[in-house]
């Protein structure tokens, strides 16, 4: 929608390379600082509620931010002095901390914005009151919590933009961290695949998320399974109205808060290798009012010692990072109660065929997984699709912030399936494939080119299907089991 708004556009066709040094127009920026624009209260939304999936805003905000550091750097300014782009700046800022400062720097850049932390610090040392556009600037390229002295901006007196600001990256990091001590830890983490990943998601908890959209037609277990696939038969779970649901790498709490809001009367234990991802869900679940989860850190790969069985499982893009993929889900098809309901995602070999692609070219390159090898080697990416197109790597929604293309091209171990693996399988261990969560007009595709499955459940045909559309799975491979017995 915003693209579609011909002033904006008329203000982003100067900015669609990196290497352009235009010059931003500050009436514009007043305009939308004072949502004269159109779209001004559409542009203040995005920016602090969600990661931006979009190229060319991407390189819109680069250039946005790095205007700001220069004019904030090239002068003097006082405490008292008022900026009327300020609240519109703090946006900026908010958008870069739910990114992860995935934003490309110059060399120039980091040197600037190394000298204006370093005049913060020292004032926050000194106890001297600070102007805000020296906050909101270094908060465009490095989170405030991790300043020196950065509590004590909670003492001086802020507009409310720089309040949600300092909320965001100062009162709620902070929050985290004291929360990490309330945490259970259930098992030991020995694995070096499991340290490995867990090294990774401490540094980068995934995914970034800060609101969901609150589903308000909870089921049963019963019926929300007869809801998404009613033409598939499946063993009713007698008792459906105190369940008992693990979800095993829940990440930053997405993933349970989901299940939560979608199912009655369910208790759910969700627990993942990383505490900083742990005690981000946990913040985000106290913050929902949400009393029905309960978080812990466990590798899943020892669960069996805790002698617990559950009514589901749920465990969506875990299960592929383990060393061996079938164990883990044989481990936790050993905790599942007769005909438990299991959910799960895999990445499929046919969509993630762009990524394996890059990956070769990174480990051939010997390029690193910092932040800032991140940055660096995503612009080389984007440098190159006029010459090379890398489809689904670089067109990506996890391509948009640090964690996520860390876990699209930089992750430290993952396999990938095919439907003929995940068909042995099932058959192996006497499991009921129910059906695929996926998009209903694939769905309709896929019974247009075979009618003879209305229930949409022969892997074997959606082999062929899938050979043909090789993106189908493109968001893994999402489907329910049961157990038989």
């Amino acid at each position: 929608m915003l693209k579609t708004d011909k002033e904006f556009i008329q203000h982003l066709e100067p900015f669609r390379e990196y290497r352009s040094h235009s010059v931003f127009d500050e009436g514009f920026i007043r305009s939308i600082s004072k949502k004269e624009f159109n779209s001004s209260s559409l542009l203040f939304a995005m920016l602090s509620s969600c990661p931006i999936p979009d190229a060319e805003l991407e390189l819109f905000f680069t250039n946005l931010r790095r205007h700001l550091l220069k004019k904030v750097s090239s002068t003097m300014l006082t405490v008292d002095e008022a900026d009327e782009e300020a609240g519109f700046y703090c946006s900026l800022a908010q958008q870069c901390f739910i990114n992860e400062y995935i934003y490309f720097q110059t060399p120039e850049e980091i040197d600037c914005f190394e000298q204006l932390c370093n005049r913060l610090t020292r004032s926050l040392e000194t106890a001297q009151d600070v102007p805000a556009l020296w906050v909101i600037s270094v908060a465009c390229y490095f989170p405030l919590y991790l300043v020196t002295g950065a509590d004590k901006l909670l003492l001086q007196n802020w507009s409310e933009d720089v309040k949600s600001l300092l909320k965001q990256q100062i009162q709620e990091p902070l929050e985290e961290l004291n929360l990490r001590s309330s945490i259970p830890v259930l098992t030991s983490v020995e694995n070096q695949v499991s340290l490995a990943v867990q090294s990774q998601y401490e540094e980068n908890p995934y995914p970034r998320w800060v609101s969901l959209p609150k589903d308000l037609n909870k089921k049963y277990l019963n019926s929300y399974i007869q809801s998404k696939f009613p033409l598939t038969p499946f063993k009713r779970l007698v008792d459906n109205e105190n369940l008992e649901i693990l979800v095993a790498g829940c990440g930053t709490g997405q993933h349970p808060i989901s299940t939560e809001q979608s199912l009655k009367r369910a208790r759910i234990l969700a627990v993942d290798l990383s505490m900083a991802s742990l005690a981000y869900a946990k913040r985000k679940t106290l913050e929902l009012g949400i009393e029905s989860i309960e978080y812990a850190q466990a590798d899943l790969l020892k669960l069996k010692s805790l002698g617990i069985t559950f009514d589901v499982i749920e465990s969506v893009g875990v299960l592929h990072h383990l060393a061996n993929p079938f164990e883990g889900w044989e481990i936790l098809l050993s905790l599942l109660k007769p005909y438990g309901l299991m959910r799960l995602g895999f990445y499929s070999v046919h969509a993630r065929r762009d990524i394996v692609r890059v990956r070769n070219l990174i480990a051939k390159e010997g390029i690193g997984s910092s932040s800032q090898d991140i940055r660096d080697y995503r612009k080389y990416l984007v440098g190159l699709k006029n010459t090379v197109d890398y489809g689904f790597a670089t067109k990506s929604a996890d391509f948009f912030t640090t964690s996520a293309c860390r876990d699209l091209l930089f992750h430290v171990s993952e396999h990938h399936m095919t439907l003929g693996m995940i068909a042995n399988f099932l058959k192996d261990h006497d499991l009921n494939f129910i059906g695929f969560e996926i998009d209903r007009s694939v769905i309709r595709a896929y019974k247009n080119r075979f009618p003879n499955d209305p229930s949409a459940r022969n892997l074997e045909q959606w082999g062929i299907y899938e050979d043909k559309n090789p993106d189908t799975f493109a968001n893994m491979y999402q489907f329910w089991v049961q157990k038989n017995i």
